[in-house]
């Protein structure tokens, strides 16, 4: 896919920028799945032949024949997306060493709507894909990537976080010196932005990412 033109170009630079400080795996792909961008992780990943590697178009495939289809199966799904909580997504891979993966994928606009450029990333979704694996992380880690993949507030993330320390929503409302109106909005926020159903779904979700 060619660069976006002159009016898209400093949001294009921008995009680029934030994948290449990211200190893991960071991948920006089009809706074809095929490799625009890759930090230096995601290089050394392509290059290591632990499974990932480009198909002849470009595409980025992985050994397994079901992970690939998953894999381009949510970029799919994302581009097709039509409302803001729908534009991302995270899902885990089982590895060989038993260590599991997980991909977390958010439809990328870098292009101005007002651009009329055929080639501007306005008119050709894009999708940034990041890849972590390891152990528990710690809780900040684990809170900054719900926000990263759900885009949820700080806030948000926050009353996610108590939840699953264990902490009713009245304790944390007199702990955070916040209303318990504001606690269930901010609650209310999480559930819908993850398509968790209840509480407990977000716990479980949490504790899947702070896990891997």
């Amino acid at each position: 896919m060619d660069e976006p033109g002159a009016a898209c170009g400093g949001a294009w630079e921008l995009v680029k920028g934030l994948i290449r400080v990211r200190p893991w795996v960071a991948l920006l792909v089009d809706a074809n799945v095929r490799l625009l961008i890759a930090n230096d992780a995601g290089n050394e990943l392509i290059r290591s032949g632990n499974g990932w590697a480009m198909g002849s178009s470009g595409e980025i495939r992985h050994v397994d024949a079901q992970i690939t289809r998953e894999l381009h199966t949510r970029v799919g799904q994302l581009v097709l997306a039509s409302g803001r909580a729908e534009a991302r997504t995270a899902f885990f891979i089982e590895q060989p060493d038993g260590q599991q993966l997980l991909l977390t994928m958010s439809l990328v606009q870098t292009g101005s709507p007002h651009c009329a450029a055929a080639s501007c990333a306005a008119h050709t979704p894009v999708v940034l894909v990041t890849m972590i694996q390891g152990h528990r992380r710690e809780m900040r880690q684990g809170c900054d990537l719900l926000i990263e993949t759900f885009d949820l507030t700080p806030a948000e993330a926050r009353v996610a976080v108590a939840l699953l320390e264990g902490a009713s929503l009245q304790t944390y409302s007199q702990q955070a010196r916040i209303r318990i109106s504001t606690v269930r909005w901010h609650l209310r926020n999480a559930l819908a932005k993850t398509g968790c159903a209840s509480q407990r779904e977000l716990v479980r979700l949490l504790i899947a990412l702070l896990d891997t």
